[in-house]
């Protein structure tokens, strides 16, 4: 029996041999009823061999069967496995993010304190000097400006809401600013330049 491939084909062309044998054996076994009806002697070689050929192709579609279920449960092996790799990887990923997070959460809270203890001894210079105080980096109206910027950054994270777990933020700031330092300048130059410049 010539080799075949274990495809849709190789059924198709399996089936159609054992539909041609069982064709055939039917015809013999025809011939061999008629045979001992007229009392001849008849050869049953050629069923013999037609009947192994019938099993034999069926032990192939059966061979057939368990290759392409094989083949089926290597591929969902393995796209299992290619989907675990992923898997592990974007864990990872996920984690290093999680902690460069954590890192760059507490610098910001770090900053943050640091931003508002000097923006209070700054309010305090100025009036030392003897200038009148700087109301633009007074306490809380200081300090919601701040929140503003800072909610103008988180904005991205809320993905088009104002809400990150239980933290929340103004859903739309008065302002956005590309550079935190350049717009406070701006905002509070007027009232500390001359202080600096003893104007």
């Amino acid at each position: 029996m010539q080799q075949l491939e274990t495809t849709a084909s190789a059924m198709d062309t399996l089936a159609t041999r054992k539909s041609e044998a069982a064709s055939r054996l039917k015809v013999l076994r025809d011939k061999a009823g008629t045979a001992i009806l007229e009392g001849r002697k008849f050869d049953h070689s050629a069923i013999d061999a037609l009947e192994h050929e019938i099993e034999a192709l069926e032990a192939a579609e059966g061979e057939v069967t368990r290759r392409e279920r094989e083949a089926s449960d290597k591929a969902i092996q393995a796209r299992r496995k290619a989907k675990r790799e992923e898997l592990a990887n974007l864990h990872s990923e996920r984690l290093e993010a999680l902690e460069t997070a954590d890192t760059l959460a507490r610098e910001l809270a770090g900053a943050l304190k640091d931003v508002r203890n000097l923006t209070t001894s700054v309010h305090a210079g100025v009036r030392a000097l003897g200038y009148p105080a700087p109301h633009t980096i007074t306490g809380p109206y200081f300090e919601q400006r701040l929140s503003w910027l800072l909610a103008d950054a988180l904005s991205p994270v809320g993905m088009a809401t104002n809400r990150f777990g239980h933290i929340e933020w103004p859903i739309h700031p008065p302002f956005h600013a590309g550079n935190w330092r350049e717009a406070e300048e701006k905002i509070s130059a007027h009232e500390i330049e001359p202080a600096l410049k003893g104007e």
